[in-house]
């Protein structure tokens, strides 16, 4: 390939600045870059991993788990599951009572949007 690609994971937000700072604090060392258009905001690692927060002001919070449902899974790899969920409470996140197969803890960011919490 000759061009440059990024791969981009997509959230619509009603307040994509505060969902921004949310997952910059999470994700620790992010940068937040504002988009000219001001229709979306980077969110992006030291490790070029990208979060792109597109403004909608029609964005329902998701409904999860729900029955049947197959998709994406964000899962953020922490080494202490125990001090991330701390820290995800303190931002705003939101514990969501969903069993696991696997070791994993689910939360909901401060807009709804469900992720996982696993030990790396």
């Amino acid at each position: 390939m000759t061009d440059s690609r990024a791969l981009l994971l997509v959230l619509d937000s009603r307040e994509p600045e505060q969902l921004a700072q949310f997952y910059a604090a999470l994700l620790g060392g992010a940068e937040i870059q504002v988009q000219p258009d001001l229709a979306h905001l980077r969110v992006v690692q030291p490790q070029g991993v990208q979060l792109l927060i597109r403004r909608n002001e029609q964005m329902v919070p998701p409904v999860w788990p729900q029955a049947g449902a197959t998709g994406p899974e964000i899962r953020l790899a922490v080494a202490d599951v125990d001090a991330a969920e701390r820290e995800i409470v303190s931002l705003g996140g939101q514990p969501l009572d969903i069993e696991s197969e696997d070791s994993t803890r689910t939360f909901a960011d401060p807009e709804g949007h469900p992720f996982a919490l696993a030990e790396w």
